[in-house]
């Protein structure tokens, strides 16, 4: 099964959970599912105290053969500046800002993407 056939089974009822990754959220606030319907759960901790969960990251770099270097290096630290967490908020995805942390929308579990 593929991405789509497990949030298609799990929105239509064929199975009980669903373990994914952050973005799935705004998927399954498309779906036909209501806010009632469905919920997020917390990774259980280890006994050190901390939760792990594997995550895929990405990064922002420039190449050394570049012949843009100073333009590329301004895009990536727009990239990774304050459009970040805005771009997290409309993808449902982990933010890298620390300052996310203090946002609400990310204190307050799964809902609707903001609008820009």
């Amino acid at each position: 099964m593929g991405y789509a056939e497990m949030v298609q089974a799990f929105t239509n009822g064929s199975t009980a959970f669903l373990l994914q990754d952050p973005e799935v959220i705004a998927v399954v606030n498309d779906s036909s599912l209501t806010p009632e319907q469905w919920s997020v759960a917390t990774n259980p901790v280890g006994p050190t105290g901390k939760a792990a969960w594997p995550m895929a990251t990405a990064g922002w770099g420039v190449a050394e053969a570049s012949k843009h270097k100073e333009e590329a290096v301004e895009l990536v630290k727009f990239l990774s500046g304050d459009a970040s967490t805005q771009f997290a908020k409309d993808n449902s995805l982990v933010p890298i800002q620390q300052a996310a942390g203090e946002d609400e929308f990310f204190k307050s579990g799964p809902g609707p993407p903001t609008s820009r």
